[in-house]
């Protein structure tokens, strides 16, 4: 039986407000290649070599998990990573500048409220590196609407012990389900999480 390609393709992105919008591939390019431009590193090709590399990380992701849409922070992680892979050492650095300085302009218009500062802080300390933050921002992190941002690592947590005391309600003591949790915010033991 053949799979329909189609339904693979990336079509939709999620936007940082939680709107869908429609993917284009040619953003990715046209983002690489002003990055490659500012520090004289990297054709128009090469710039399209790398989208194609994101487009089809994208794409292996969508194969696995048939709902996955990609976000516009996960793209542009995505993108940062395969400019680091190909050795355009320079231009990843001016590119996550480039994202630094438009994320402290929106943080700027935004006010984040102390409770999601205190569980970012909280939930850093957790990961060995940021490439590991980064696999599970892109994977895990869900994305709640009412508060228009992701989910911290310390919520994921909090949210699967919530799903093991709904489906195994008291076979499982206080304390074993704290320890449980330990487990996993220490990364010990992971459970899938999907």
């Amino acid at each position: 039986m053949s799979t329909n390609t189609n339904n693979l393709r990336i079509d939709r992105v999620l936007k940082r407000d939680g709107s869908i919008a429609t993917f284009d591939a040619t953003h990715i390019t046209d983002a690489i290649y002003k990055a490659m431009q500012s520090t004289s590193e990297g054709t128009l090709t090469d710039a399209k070599l790398i989208s194609d590399k994101v487009v089809a990380e994208l794409t292996a992701i969508r194969k696995r998990h048939k709902t996955f849409i990609p976000t516009v922070e996960g793209i542009q992680d995505a993108a940062e990573k395969e400019l680091i892979l190909n050795q355009y050492v320079k231009t990843a650095k001016a590119y996550i500048l480039y994202r630094e300085r438009h994320a402290e302009e929106r943080r700027r218009k935004i006010p984040i409220p102390e409770h999601v500062k205190q569980l970012a802080a909280a939930s850093k300390k957790y990961f060995r590196n940021t490439l590991s933050e980064f696999v599970y921002l892109r994977t895990y992190a869900r994305w709640i609407e009412a508060e228009q941002r992701r989910e911290t690592w310390i919520e994921t947590v909090d949210r699967y012990i919530d799903f093991m005391r709904e489906h195994l309600g008291n076979k499982l003591t206080e304390k074993e389900y704290t320890e449980i949790r330990e487990a996993i915010l220490n990364q010990e033991i992971m459970p899938s999480m999907r």
